[in-house]
């Protein structure tokens, strides 16, 4: 086994066991609420998510290509930091306006009291720190540092959990206090553990900012796609379904969604290290042939582990309370191998700094994913919607993989 698939194995073990963490939440409280409350948990955190896809995920991935580069000619990231900053912050208060202006149509949306609707605005700014310092740790080659962020979010999560079940009746405010707490938590306790003299004090770049704000502009166009792939399915679902309904489709797809985290494993080990990659055709030629196909190998066995487990595994913690979800999760098993194959060579595509591909792909991804929404929701239900899913991953995954043939001919090269 080379010495890079082992770094990777070993990083990936870590982060594994934090995502694993994050991963269980969801089904906890789906099995301490109704089906009909989980749908609205469910849109709850479709909305805090479209606030952090567009203005804090969208940035994170050209803030790591460029504080990389900063941290390997200069040993500090500052000016990328400070570029981060300006937008970030500026997110923070236009996603603020957004949520006061809108609040009726959002509470119409999720079917939230306004209690409940406000623990949800303010969960999305503590939900960001997870994003903004995991790859703060990434692009200063403190990798396991990122995961170990993650596991304590995970391990908060369940402590105040625990403590609100004990204290009687689990509910859906409960739920949502629950989210707020356990990253607010976790996001305090690593602050003496971030690089702060790498980040500060803050140095102005114009010429970084310009270019972080541009990569981030074709991120957020890509970030709004992704998450209604991830998220969409949900709009057409509230159009033609109740929210128990909802509830079902979204406890089934929180499989898929556990698959996606895990191999974004991938993408957030490589990506930092792309750029030596390409500049050395050797190293490039072992990712490809060798290290890739290890990768989807492991990958495919793990579907296969967990399409054997599933059936016996529900029944086991939820009886039958989610039997309607176990067709959407071997359904969207499927999706999952396209996912992966697809994440693969999305680490090659970025590290080139193709964004404008990996949006437009994504973009036509998500064409087929709605599309087939419209047409199939209305008569086949939650159903139709895994199907739709599963189609449109397998179309980015062919997309990309025409890209670096055709395009980039990365094959030809090696």
């Amino acid at each position: 086994m080379s010495l890079s698939l082992k770094s990777f194995l070993s990083f990936a073990l870590v982060r594994l066991l934090a995502q694993a963490t994050l991963f269980v939440f969801p089904l906890l409280v789906a099995a301490f609420i109704t089906p009909d409350e989980f749908g609205r948990f469910s849109l709850a955190l479709m909305l805090l998510y479209v606030f952090t896809a567009i203005g804090i995920q969208s940035s994170q991935s050209p803030y790591v290509v460029q504080a990389s580069r900063e941290f390997t000619r200069n040993g500090n990231v500052r000016r990328a930091t400070t570029a981060r900053a300006i937008s970030v912050g500026s997110w923070y208060l236009i996603s603020l306006g957004i949520a006061v202006v809108f609040q009726d149509a959002f509470l119409t949306f999720t079917g939230l009291s306004h209690e409940n609707y406000v623990l949800v605005i303010a969960g999305f700014y503590v939900v960001s720190m997870r994003f903004i310092h995991t790859s703060t740790f990434t692009s200063t080659q403190r990798k396991m540092w990122g995961p170990l962020f993650e596991l304590a979010i995970g391990v908060s999560l369940f402590a105040v959990l625990i403590i609100f079940y004990l204290q009687g009746s689990f509910d859906l405010r409960d739920a949502l206090w629950t989210l707020f707490l356990g990253h607010a938590i976790a996001a305090v306790l690593i602050l003496p553990v971030l690089p702060w003299r790498l980040m500060l004090p803050f140095s102005f770049d114009a010429h970084i900012v310009k270019e972080q704000f541009r990569n981030s502009l074709w991120y957020v166009i890509g970030a709004v796609a992704v998450y209604l792939m991830n998220w969409g399915d949900n709009l057409v679902l509230r159009l033609y379904t109740d929210f128990e309904s909802i509830g079902q489709y979204n406890f089934g797809y929180q499989i898929f969604k556990g698959m996606l985290i895990c191999f974004t494993t991938i993408q957030m080990f490589y990506l930092p290290d792309i750029h030596l990659l390409l500049e050395d055709k050797t190293k490039l030629r072992h990712f490809m042939k060798t290290t890739r196909l290890q990768i989807m190998g492991l990958g495919t066995l793990g579907l296969i582990v967990t399409a054997v487990l599933l059936e016996p595994g529900l029944t086991l913690v939820y009886g039958a309370k989610y039997d309607p979800s176990l067709p959407i999760m071997y359904c969207l098993l499927i999706a999952s191998f396209f996912a992966l194959y697809q994440m693969l060579q999305l680490s090659i595509i970025v590290g080139m700094s193709r964004f404008a591909f990996v949006q437009i792909a994504t973009f036509i991804a998500l064409g087929i994913n709605l599309g087939l929404d419209f047409a199939l929701v209305p008569s086949y239900g939650i159903m139709g919607a895994a199907v739709a899913t599963t189609i449109a991953y397998a179309s980015l995954a062919g997309l990309f993989s025409w890209y670096m043939r055709k395009r980039l001919r990365l094959f030809e090269e090696i």
